[in-house]
């Protein structure tokens, strides 16, 4: 897949995508395999799903809303573009679709999130109708109905919008900021649940209060959503009526889900993170580079860096396999290395490996007595960094470490003597610096014949001007491997 993931939905057994450069749709290729697929006719930016049945007055459709207008998911790989055939859309023009809504008080009726705007179509004698269309120079990012058939509109900077609706067919509309108590006027997602309406924020979860009109922290997930400290990104509803949202706090990406029990709502955390942020690098380790150019977004590669007991962990791993899709691989990957560094507090590298493998293969069911079980796995490069006793720890599953350290006096003497230096196999150096690797086991995270065998544990110095070099073989391979080793 190509492009930023924007939306993601299960249709009549398929999971489909939508990114900044089409909708994709999970398929099996002609060896079984899973593999992602494109629609052909839909080439631009996608941003919501729907699906929709008129409250049981049709069939289930898919709808999927794009910068270019609104188009229905259609079997054979393709989507048939709707705009041109709504009744009553002024010139036939293309709509600019953000969100898609349906009511929940009147099936039959969709709200588009537009870049100006609000643009509400009814579904009526086999087709859309636009009924109206409200311009708030503001591009609608979100839609919840209220239980009272309010509307609920997140704009992309400006706040929050509220639309009321009298008998008499005015409309009242409200507009509130942070002078009415919300935490910020961007990044905020509006959510329907159990009847009530929930708005997320870069602050936490917050809540209306109608006697004041004025917004507050809301604790009823748990007073962790309330004191400011947590980002939260957005909500979903499963079939069960559990609630699932992805945050931010300390730097970390969480996904959660929230379930009555009890007679309170309880929080189970999934360890699922995203990349280290910019933020935590530069505060951990000031003096970095990172070039990550993956070919395509769902990628098999990955970084990893945490922090603890002042100490700092780093990884870059690269999937091997093809079985298993390389995200669900990377996934696994940093949900694991999350739980036993962060939660196991295991700190010494080559059990931090050792440990990786066991989760791996246990996820994966390698036993090694299957011929058609998975051979998956990882290469990966670990290293602790212990900045108060200048050490470093690595371990490495066919990905080695390297060094340049400044030459010491003695060394620079030696070549001025015209003599060689005694170096480890593999090391270079000129009249300035010396290169040494620190090499690999020569076995994968997951199952290989080497699967009972420990990782290496390496602790070196790491003095003042050392450099640290971590890559995927894909960093070689991009300069034809071979000819760059024999350089």
């Amino acid at each position: 897949m190509n492009g930023t993931i924007n939306d993601i939905t299960r249709f009549q057994g398929k999971l489909y995508v939508a990114t900044r450069s089409g909708v994709y749709y999970m398929d099996e290729n002609d060896q079984g395999l899973v593999q992602f697929r494109k629609l052909e006719n839909i080439n631009t930016q996608c941003m919501s799903f729907l699906t929709f049945n008129a409250g049981g007055q049709i069939k289930d459709k898919l709808l999927i809303g794009t910068i270019i207008g609104l188009f229905e998911i259609t079997g054979g790989g393709k989507g048939t573009f709707l705009d041109e055939s709504v009744l009553d859309n002024p010139q036939g023009r293309k709509y600019y679709i953000f969100k898609l809504y349906n009511s929940p008080g009147d099936p039959a009726r969709i709200y588009l999130g537009m870049n100006t705007g609000l643009v509400t179509l009814v579904y009526e004698k086999g087709g859309f109708k636009q009924v109206s269309e409200e311009q708030y120079q503001n591009e609608i990012r979100s839609i919840a109905e209220g239980e009272k058939g309010d509307l609920w509109l997140g704009t992309s900077i400006k706040g929050v919008i509220k639309l009321g609706f009298l008998p008499s067919g005015y409309t009242i509309i409200t507009k509130y900021t942070t002078d009415d108590g919300l935490p910020s006027m961007d990044r905020i997602f509006i959510y329907r649940f159990n009847e009530k309406i929930y708005f997320t924020t870069p602050k936490g979860i917050y809540r209306l209060n109608e006697e004041t009109n004025k917004f507050f922290p809301d604790s009823t997930f748990g007073t962790q959503f309330a004191d400011g400290s947590i980002e939260v990104f957005r909500m979903s509803i499963d079939k069960d009526s559990d609630l699932w949202m992805s945050y931010d706090k300390d730097n970390r990406w969480y996904e959660t889900f929230v379930s009555w029990k009890d007679g309170k709502y309880v929080e189970f955390n999934l360890p699922f993170y995203r990349l280290p942020t910019e933020k935590l690098l530069n505060e951990e380790l000031p003096q970095h580079f990172i070039l990550f150019k993956p070919r395509d977004i769902v990628r098999g590669d990955f970084y990893w860096m945490t922090k603890i007991d002042n100490k700092v962990c780093v990884v870059a791993a690269d999937y091997t396999g093809h079985g298993v899709p390389g995200a669900f691989m990377s996934m696994l990957g940093i949900s694991f290395l999350n739980e036993i560094v962060n939660n196991l507090k295991i700190i010494q590298s080559n059990q931090i490996l050792d440990e990786l493998r066991k989760h791996i293969m246990e996820s994966l069911k390698q036993t090694g007595e299957a011929e058609d079980e998975t051979k998956d796995g990882m290469d990966m490069a670990l290293c602790v960094i212990d900045k108060d006793h200048e050490k470093i720890q690595y371990s490495g599953a066919y990905i080695p470490l390297y060094i340049v350290r400044p030459l010491t006096a003695e060394e620079k003497n030696t070549i001025k003597k015209g003599e060689k230096l005694e170096l480890p196999r593999g090391a270079l150096h000129n009249n300035k610096y010396l290169l040494n690797q620190v090499n690999a086991d020569k076995m994968p995270i997951g199952i290989s014949a080497k699967n009972l065998e420990p990782f290496t544990h390496n602790e070196l110095d790491l003095k003042h001007g050392y450099s640290i070099y971590l890559f995927s073989d894909g960093y070689v391979d991009q300069f034809e491997g071979l000819l760059v080793r024999s350089l």
